[in-house]
């Protein structure tokens, strides 16, 4: 079901702030300082560190600091809304992700034998409750008070790195330095940040976004880094400008303290363009050295280890990127040409069958593959990615999900998406396609708590956010999903993934008319996808409009192509949703048996979808969920 990787092309503006209440005085995460204890338990705001009986409990950032607000507001009902806004600072995210914070701070607290210190109050919030001392830094606690950074350095442990403003660049020569004809030099801005984002990845005392979670702002010219800043949760941005001279290039940067909203220094660098890859080393390197993080032997062995040496092959990665990242059937199959072209340029580009695998992976969503196809040239990509380089997560990632959707292999599925978790970066991707496996397996919890994670890590993903919504809705909490939906498209009113995936939602709950207007809106804005058509035929037919859900998959030859396999689209799993909703049952289970044969991802989730709840019981359904080795009921 999944349509997308993290990242997408169409989004709303950077830098500005979203509806909702106006911000509350008095709060800053960054500014939290002192300690607060409760029963066994111990919240140090200045490190945000929250633990038990002395030993430290891994929550996330969001969650500790939505515990730090309701204990500092612990003498009155806190509502909702007010802790999105103080915790998320004004960034896109809906109670959803409010709730799996509440829920995974519940599971640490409420050990059996104490009070149950959080309560919910129907209707109105949340209530921190029980006894709170309290202990501030001016009182000597020593967890309180850290050694402060030095000036000039910053202390800051997660960040994000936007693309370079490209300045206009003197004529280059002719030959492999030189752009091709008509591309623009802003590419060279995200190249180097891409670069960089990549070396920082790889220390793990560093959480980095991903390239997907700023390629939005390649377009943007005038950027507010610290609105940026807290629109991705991140402590610190770096910024700056590329300027190629000739065959020199010119690179001046700048880190900005988001809490601060001050640079905490700038610096310079100057040398060959031929020299590029030393440039990305020595901008990684000031930046480690910068934010004082001490190395394994390990990490400065992959700070120092460029992806290619083939500057070509680099040049058209780069543009492959930005290709796959405007999210069309064209651009992606313009990503796969540039990627092939980057790996014959430099067959051991691992970055580059990654990022081919990657591609590949989305293309059938867009109607421009045949899944079968698509996804095992996808699997062959990762794995020779991973033949040059075993720690690349997105490549672990991508070989799970084809063992997830190709394969059927549930546990090979599961053990690499592991593997790409435990590599360094707590890639985003991985959590949200990992969600999707433990939905399919009906491990709802589990599969809602890792979308969570994935928009920890990338809040501002459109696709990331609407696949959230999906898991509730596997999980058969169709009303959450539709809260959350609703959300997505009052930030994004354009985002199609948004509306098929509400389309579904509504039609779990019966409101078939307005699952109709959802999925017809979809295929507005998805034209060149069969997907939203087949949700689009499956409301109108549970709405009553039989022979209009029929028409959905008529070509324009005037053939239906719904009660058969044929060459040209629809591909059988649409045909088995529309079926379904007809109910035409033994038709359905045929198209069903040839979506197995064709891979699709929706036979993936035939255990827990409630759209395939008219078959069960059924003994051809039944031997196609054991075939699969999928459990028999939601």
């Amino acid at each position: 079901m999944s349509s997308e990787a993290g990242g997408e092309a169409r989004q709303p503006s950077p830098g500005t702030r979203r509806n909702g209440p106006a911000p509350i005085s008095g709060y800053d995460p960054g500014l939290m300082s002192g300690s607060l204890t409760f029963g066994r338990f111990c919240a140090d705001g200045m490190n945000r560190l929250l633990s038990r009986d002395g030993e430290p409990i891994a929550v996330t950032p969001k969650a500790f600091d939505t515990l730090w607000w309701l204990i500092d507001q612990r003498h009155r009902v806190v509502s909702k809304e007010e802790l999105i806004e103080k915790v998320w600072a004004g960034a896109f995210v809906t109670e959803a992700t409010l709730t799996q914070n509440i829920y995974t701070l519940r599971k640490v607290l409420d050990t059996g034998d104490g009070p149950r210190w959080i309560r919910t109050v129907p209707r109105r919030g949340y209530r921190f409750e029980g006894e709170v001392t309290s202990a501030d830094a001016a009182d000597g606690d020593p967890r309180a008070a850290p050694e402060s950074p030095p000036p000039g350095e910053a202390s800051i442990q997660s960040l994000a790195v936007l693309p370079l403003h490209a300045l206009v660049p003197t004529p280059v020569p002719d030959g492999p330095l030189a752009p091709a004809a008509g591309e623009d030099e802003r590419l060279l801005g995200l190249g180097l940040a891409d670069a960089v984002i990549t070396s920082l990845s790889n220390v793990r005392q560093l959480a980095v976004r991903a390239t997907s979670s700023i390629l939005r702002y390649v377009d943007v010219d005038e950027r507010d880094p610290v609105a940026i800043g807290r629109e991705l949760g991140v402590e610190g941005v770096l910024e700056g400008t590329v300027q190629r001279l000739g065959t020199r290039l010119r690179v001046r940067l700048q880190l900005v303290s988001v809490d601060r909203g001050v640079a905490c220094w700038a610096e310079s660098f100057q040398g060959s363009f031929r020299d590029l890859f030393a440039a990305q080393d020595a901008i990684a390197r000031e930046i480690v050295s910068r934010l004082r993080v001490k190395l394994t032997r390990q990490e400065e062995r992959q700070l120092a280890a460029p992806p290619t040496h083939n500057l070509e092959a680099y040049r058209v990665f780069v543009r492959g990127r930005y290709a796959w990242n405007q999210r069309t059937g064209d651009d992606l199959r313009r990503a796969i040409e540039l990627f092939r072209e980057a790996v014959a340029l430099d067959p051991d580009y691992a970055q580059a069958y990654a990022g081919l695998a990657d591609a590949l992976i989305l293309l059938p969503f867009y109607g421009a593959a045949r899944p079968r196809d698509a996804f095992r040239q996808a699997r062959d990509a990762a794995r020779r990615a991973l033949e040059i380089d075993h720690d690349l997560a997105d490549a672990h990632t991508s070989l799970a999900y084809t063992d997830y959707v190709y394969s059927h292999d549930w546990q090979a599925a599961e053990t690499g998406f592991e593997r790409a978790l435990a590599c360094p970066g707590d890639y985003a991707t991985a959590h949200h396609w990992y969600a999707f496996l433990l939905s399919a397996l009906g491990r709802h919890d589990e599969a809602i708590h890792h979308a969570t994670r994935a928009l920890d890590l990338e809040p501002l993903s459109l696709v990331i956010s609407t696949d959230a919504a999906m898991t509730q809705y596997f999980a058969r909490r169709e009303e959450e999903a539709v809260d959350h939906l609703m959300g997505v498209i009052e930030v994004a009113p354009g985002f199609g993934y948004a509306f098929f995936a509400l389309a579904l939602c509504l039609s779990a709950l019966g409101r078939h008319a307005e699952a109709i207007e959802a999925a017809r809106r979809a295929c507005e804005l998805l034209a060149d996808s069969p997907v939203p058509r087949a949700a689009l035929g499956f409301a109108l037919a549970r709405g009553g409009q039989p022979e209009a859900a029929r028409q959905v998959f008529v070509d324009r030859s005037g053939t239906e192509r719904l009660g058969s396999a044929h060459a040209s689209q629809p591909q059988a799993a649409h045909r088995a949703l529309v079926l379904i909703g007809l109910g035409k049952w033994d038709e359905a289970l045929d198209a069903l048996v040839d979506a197995r044969e064709e891979r699709s991802r929706f036979v993936a989730l035939m255990a827990v979808w409630s759209i395939f709840d008219p078959l069960r019981g059924m003994p051809r359904f039944e031997r196609l969920l054991a075939d699969l080795g999928l459990p028999s009921g939601p």
